[in-house]
Parts: C-alpha cells; sequence; structure tokens
C-alpha cells in the first residue's frame, strides 16, 4: 500500500474553478457560501494553489469560533498584534493602521505582471470581528487585494463583508 502525502487532491468543481479564475483574472473577488462539509475550504485552498502557481502573492487568514472579541484578531499573527486589548506598543490601532501594516506583510506586492493583485483568502470569514472586516472592505475597495471568503449558510456574515459580497458564489453538493 502507497502512503499519500501532503494533502488529498482537488477533484471536481471544474466549472466553478473556472469561473472562479476568471473572476481573479478580472480582480473580483467572492464571497463562497455553503454548507459544512462542502468543501468551501478545500476550493479556496485550490484557488489559492493556483493563483500562487501564476506568480499571484497568496495570504490565508482565519475566523476563529472561540475568540476574544478583540478587534483585528483574524490579523493578529501576521502582525504580530497583541489582541487582548487591541492595542500594540504604538497605541491604539484604527483601520489605516492595520490596512497599511497588512500591505507589508500579508499583501506584498506583487512581482510581475504589475496589474496582478495579490489574493487574500479568507476562511469562515463569519467569525471575523466587525473591524476586521471594515479592514477587509478597505484592502478590496483600495485594490490592495483580491479577496476570496467562505462562510457556512445562513451565518451572519460582518456587514462590511457583505457590502462586498456582490460576487457571492454558493457551494452545495453536485
Amino acid at each position: 500500500m502507497r502512503s499519500v502525502s501532503g494533502r488529498w487532491p482537488f477533484v471536481g468543481r471544474a466549472r466553478e474553478l473556472a469561473q472562479m479564475e476568471a473572476r481573479l483574472a478580472a480582480g473580483v473577488g467572492a464571497l463562497v457560501f455553503g454548507e459544512p462539509g462542502v468543501g468551501k475550504s478545500a476550493f479556496a485552498r485550490e484557488i489559492g494553489r493556483r493563483a500562487a502557481g501564476m506568480g499571484v502573492p497568496v495570504s490565508h487568514v482565519v475566523g476563529h469560533a472561540v475568540s476574544s472579541g478583540a478587534p483585528y484578531e483574524v490579523f493578529a499573527g501576521a502582525l504580530a498584534l497583541r489582541v487582548s486589548n487591541g492595542s500594540d506598543a504604538g497605541g491604539e490601532l484604527d483601520v489605516t493602521d492595520v490596512v497599511s501594516r497588512l500591505a507589508h506583510t500579508l499583501l506584498p506586492a506583487p512581482r510581475e505582471p504589475a496589474e496582478v493583485r495579490p489574493l487574500l483568502i479568507v476562511d469562515d470569514v463569519q467569525l471575523i470581528d466587525e473591524a476586521s472586516a471594515q479592514v477587509l472592505r478597505r484592502v478590496a475597495t483600495a485594490g490592495a487585494a483580491t479577496i476570496v471568503a467562505t462562510a457556512l449558510d445562513g451565518s451572519s456574515v460582518p456587514r462590511a463583508v457583505v457590502r462586498l459580497s456582490a460576487g457571492r458564489e454558493s457551494m452545495h453538493d453536485s
């Protein structure tokens, strides 16, 4: 018996992958909804893998069910923020501060071609705080990154993310 190393191969969803690749090529992200276990996270990882293979800088953050409720918590690891009180050594952070820091850490400048925007994947976006959602909205509207987010069907998604969800995609077992 051969052992399987790494992740299982991603199979199926050819139509959805082609649609998402076209959206990303146009600089348009998406909010992918689906039931638990349908493959939203695997789909987002596959989109990220394919984008990285084309030279697109890809970053990934995850909303957490167990949260301290601190602002910008979803970005804390990447930005080395102390989330216990929502501040760091420089004092209180606002959306502009966090977006600026993201531009230097999670969202590196694209290599070639210059039109390629980084891809930011946000898994379980329904679990992020409203301040982090404001950061996502600012990043997307400024064109600093293309965002692909996943969420459970029927979940309450932060308002700032809902405003970006004109490109809402739904995943169901097929």
